[in-house]
């Protein structure tokens, strides 16, 4: 990538821009519109939110940029992106709260049509305290999932496994093409 071309000029992604806004993560459709999420301090009225924006070929706005995380306290962080072929995409994240009791971190992640409509809520991948930092998924999202230490795909079956250190955790569910809920972590 290093060496890729560059096609026209730099421009802004963001339209927040008090505080920093960092962390950012890209993903393209075959049709060149790509998908930029990030990490902004202190725009969704607390700490760090989840944000992207969507993009046609030429660099253009496809709409306006968007919260991916709702619950809004805390922080969410270390976010990342996959889209397929179709320009249809995952956003995953590290968060507080969103769907998890206490103070106990979370792992979500949230799926999107290639119109940037939010399909369904977001999707609890993991509750585990010690969960992953720097989350990254695989381009192949829809089908699969990669998570620091293991790249989880149908091969897998119905379920999915990262590694952390010496931990081990799968998660379970329904349904892999769809990222559909229910997902119960189990501890392993």
């Amino acid at each position: 990538m290093a060496n890729a071309p560059t096609i026209g000029s730099e421009f802004r992604v963001n339209t927040f821009t008090p505080n920093d806004q960092t962390r950012t993560s890209i993903a393209r459709d075959s049709a060149g519109n790509f998908v930029v999420v990030w990490e902004s301090d202190g725009q969704d009225g607390s700490q760090t939110g989840i944000y992207a924006q969507r993009f046609d070929s030429n660099g253009n706005p496809l709409g306006s940029e968007f919260r991916v995380n709702s619950f809004t306290s805390g922080f969410q962080r270390d976010p990342d992106v996959a889209m397929d072929v179709a320009g249809n995409f995952v956003i995953t994240w590290q968060g507080d709260g969103e769907v998890v009791e206490g103070d106990d971190t979370g792992v979500y992640a949230q799926r999107y049509s290639n119109t940037g409509a939010a399909l369904g809520d977001p999707i609890l991948v993991s509750s585990f305290p010690d969960a992953p930092f720097g989350l990254a998924i695989a381009p192949t999202a829809l089908e699969s999932l990669s998570l620091p230490g293991a790249v989880l795909s149908r091969p897998l079956g119905r379920q999915l496994a990262y590694l952390r250190g010496n931990l081990t955790q799968r998660v379970r569910r329904r349904a892999i093409h769809s990222l559909s809920p229910p997902m119960d972590a189990i501890q392993m």
